[in-house]
């Protein structure tokens, strides 16, 4: 039964792992490649309107950010819930998951200038008035 058991672990695990390898490399090729638009755009923006590339970057750069790291979430999930599945690794993923859910308030508070769980006090109160 147990030859069994770790055939299965085996068949299940090796694709898992090219899974979250795969997922691991696109989450930093987005961040990089993300990185790299931001700044040239900020220097586009810099040459042709002649305004402080320092917000632009930040604001673009934060977004690739996001999502870069959503995708290595998914591939730290990948691992923890096929190849690693012990109590230690889903307690260090949770505490990354939860690193990344702070950081992702505050880079969406620094784009948008509010927390997005205000966002519909904003549409609001930029709706217009049935009168």
């Amino acid at each position: 039964m147990h030859v069994v058991i770790d055939l299965v672990d085996s068949a299940i695990e090796t694709p898992a792992d090219f899974l979250a390898t795969g997922l691991e490399i696109a989450g930093l090729l987005i961040i990089a490649v993300g990185g790299i638009i931001a700044a040239i755009r900020a220097a586009m923006g810099m040459i042709r309107e002649r305004r402080s590339p320092y917000v632009a970057f930040r604001r673009d750069f934060a977004r690739a950010l996001i999502v870069g790291l959503e995708i290595l979430v998914a591939a730290d999930i990948v691992l923890t819930v096929v190849v690693d599945r012990t109590l230690q690794a889903a307690l260090v993923l949770g505490v990354l998951v939860l690193v990344r859910v702070v950081l992702g308030w505050t880079l969406e508070i620094d784009i948008n200038g509010f927390a997005p769980w205000n966002r519909w006090r904003i549409e609001e109160e930029k709706a217009p008035i049935d009168k």
